[in-house]
């Protein structure tokens, strides 16, 4: 995907790239750093503040996933 990832779409981004790659949001989390809730806080909007950190490490998770990239190795 093309579109720039910003505060308003990385929840929508991230489901569907966790749904693409199959993770779930214990191995998300693992990969991230980010706790499970902020995952799932983030995917349901209901994360009010998500900062600029944030969103870039779920940018680099998202375009990973999109660009067919598999982190389970990594972990």
């Amino acid at each position: 995907m093309d579109e720039k990832i910003t505060r308003e779409n990385v929840g929508e981004r991230l489901k569907m790239a966790r749904k693409k790659g199959k993770y779930t949001w214990a191995k998300t989390s693992e990969i991230t750093g980010l706790s499970v809730q902020t995952i799932y806080n983030v995917e349901s909007g209901k994360h009010p503040k998500i900062t600029i950190g944030t969103i870039k490490i779920l940018a680099e998770f998202i375009e990973g996933v999109e660009n067919g990239k598999d982190f389970r190795s990594e972990v």
